[in-house]
């Protein structure tokens, strides 16, 4: 029953936020109708700024994953942005698009040096950020006049309409939030959307894809502040006062509470959740010393209610990690599904090396993980990498993919008759670009998309949305294409949410993600580790069909049997050395898996 209402609940609840949207618009518009006095109308405005402020900041926070908790900051800057720039003669509309462009460019600079840091430090700096800004204010009294704040500042208008009665300010807050919801609804729902959660689930994973981080993280902060930043200049022209006490670490505190309570990446639970907070103090008014300890206790239990129902939903949905189901479907695919692998990849027929290896080192303290590996891997080709554990194979894929950064050593990419030299320097999203795109140990699939939102991102990878993509109606780029991959590789439902599936079900979502990006190369580490016998035939037959398409592999695996059945030539490390490159019947072959694993690769040919 609860898989049944979660479901339900997510088709209304985010699939039609228009139709929601319009719905609650017009009881809204005709609330005032009803005879709201002028203290009702002043908390529906503040539900308004919060639900602004709460929609911005889980861009950041719900879909970016960056935890910010300067977040006040901004909307600091948009509230005395617009106190100071009434007061030089600035008419309402202009003020309010200067401010946000100006909380916009300094979310960006904050953005470009912060985003390099990640979890504790992050919130951190931001932290700083929104105290700086506090400060700033509080002691700048040539321009924010200190502690005593700005005050008088003239009323918005617009056009010749002068907006100074409560109801006014009403219908303004609430066009304030509808703008919010809208941005924030569009985002979600664009490919830039999508580039965001992929980042806020998993950054490494989305940049194997070729999602930018830099990029879309600094998108996600101009976004937010600038929301933020329209929020401030309503609240400056609202109050028509400000000072530095508006803008304290309590309301930063507030704005994250409102996300967490309504949900990272959700619409209208983060516009409930906002009226919550807003209204349930002023409920409990009368209870005097005892208001906090109540609400404190309400918003445990919520928060407790919420968690408990995201775990058992969890747990309800993501049950088999090998139901028959996918083991038919995979099945199926095989031998049902051939031209779909075909046309969804990139298919390379030529002859010749395509990479090139040389002399390529990485340590780590006194630790040599890569010493003077060479190799070549031409078109077609299905190569091996086999060692014990330690012998330097995810270090290898890591120096290959752009993960790490080697030493020294070069590796250069040959694409038809011109060869080009990889910067060591390249990060993940521009080798991804160029053609070498790699999976992972443990599948590492984006937890807040469906299967079919995870293919999509790897096929931005070939076609990365512009940043203006959210105001346009742009359709996804061949939907039947990756639909039909999908069922190739043998994935779970298209619309299965990430925390939802199984091992299979996310090894074989990655697979076809990493299939979606267009790779030249494609580096698979451990695709058949921790599968069932019969699932690894298939995963096997499944990547000799890729290659018959035309696809190069390089491919890590413990398991011996596995790699004779795929490949036709092995790469075999030991302690960062390449000790053997060959076919797996030559004898320094033969004799360097031998001394690895205690046994040759005869006794299966």
């Amino acid at each position: 029953m609860r898989t049944l209402l979660d479901a339900s609940s997510r088709v209304w609840g985010e699939q039609h936020v228009a139709r929601t949207g319009a719905v609650l618009a017009g009881l809204l518009c005709a609330a005032p109708m009803l005879g709201l006095d002028q203290y009702a109308l002043h908390l529906c405005a503040l539900v308004f700024v919060y639900a602004a402020l709460g929609l911005g900041l889980n861009v950041v926070i719900g879909l970016a994953g960056l935890l910010d908790l300067g977040y006040v900051g901004f909307y600091a800057v948009g509230a005395y942005g617009y106190a100071l720039l009434a007061r030089m003669g600035v008419s309402f509309l202009p003020a309010l698009i200067i401010a946000a462009t100006v909380a916009c460019s300094i979310g960006v600079v904050l953005g470009w040096p912060t985003i390099r840091t990640r979890g504790d430090y992050l919130a951190l700096v931001t932290l700083g950020f929104g105290e700086m800004i506090r400060i700033v204010v509080r002691n700048w009294y040539s321009v924010t006049n200190g502690p005593q704040g700005l005050m008088n500042i003239p009323p918005p208008s617009l056009s010749s309409f002068r907006i100074e009665r409560p109801l006014g300010f009403y219908y303004l807050g609430l066009a304030l939030a509808a703008l919010a919801v809208t941005v924030f609804w569009r985002l979600k729902q664009s490919s830039v959307g999508r580039c965001l959660a992929a980042i806020g689930d998993d950054e490494d994973a989305a940049a194997a894809c070729g999602v930018a981080p830099v990029k879309w993280k600094l998108y996600a902060f101009a976004i937010g502040a600038g929301l933020a930043g329209m929020a401030g200049v309503f609240f400056a022209s609202w109050q028509r006062f400000v000072s530095p006490e508006s803008f304290t670490l309590n309301e930063s505190i507030l704005i994250v509470c409102i996300v967490v309570l309504g949900g990272m990446g959700k619409t209208w639970p983060t516009v409930a959740a906002a009226a919550f907070l807003v209204l349930l103090p002023e409920a409990l008014r009368g209870l005097e010393n005892y208001r906090a300890l109540v609400l404190g206790c309400l918003l445990i239990g919520v928060v407790l209610g919420q968690t408990r129902l995201a775990r058992d939903a969890s747990v309800d949905e993501g049950k088999d990690s090998e139901g028959l189901s996918i083991e038919e479907s995979l099945t199926e695919s095989s031998e049902s599904a051939e031209s779909s692998v075909q046309d969804t990849t990139a298919v390379i027929q030529a002859p010749g090396v395509l990479i090139r290896v040389a002399n390529l080192a990485k340590s780590f303290g006194g630790v040599k993980a890569l010493e003077d590996v060479s190799f070549e891997v031409r078109r077609t080709e299905v190569v091996g990498i086999i060692g014990s554990n330690g012998a330097g194979k995810t270090t290898l894929f890591s120096c290959l993919s752009g993960a790490m950064f080697s030493d020294r050593g070069s590796v250069m990419l040959c694409d038809g008759e011109s060869t080009r030299p990889l910067v060591r320097s390249q990060g993940p999203d521009v080798r991804a670009h160029l053609g070498l795109v790699r999976t992972f140990q443990q599948p590492r699939v984006f937890r807040s998309l469906t299967t079919l939102g995870n293919i999509q991102v790897g096929a931005l990878c070939g076609a990365p949305p512009p940043i203006w993509e959210p105001l346009l109606r742009r359709k996804d780029q061949s939907p039947e294409q990756l639909r039909e991959l999908a069922l190739a590789v043998g994935c779970p439902s298209l619309d299965t949410l990430g925390f939802e599936m199984g091992f299979l079900e996310q090894k074989l979502t990655e697979l076809a993600r990493a299939l979606a990006t267009g790779s030249k190369l494609l580096l698979l580490d451990e695709p058949a580790a921790g599968l069932a016998p019969e699932s690894r035939h298939r995963m096997a037959r499944l990547i000799r069909k890729m290659n018959d398409e035309g696809l190069t592999l390089l491919v890590i695996e413990h398991d011996v049997d596995f790699l004779l059945s795929i490949c036709t030539r092995f790469l075999v490390m030991q302690e960062g050395h390449l000790i053997a490159d060959g076919a797996p019947q030559q004898e320094a072959v033969q004799r360097a898996v031998r001394d690895t694993y205690g046994y040759g690769v005869t006794h299966v040919a």
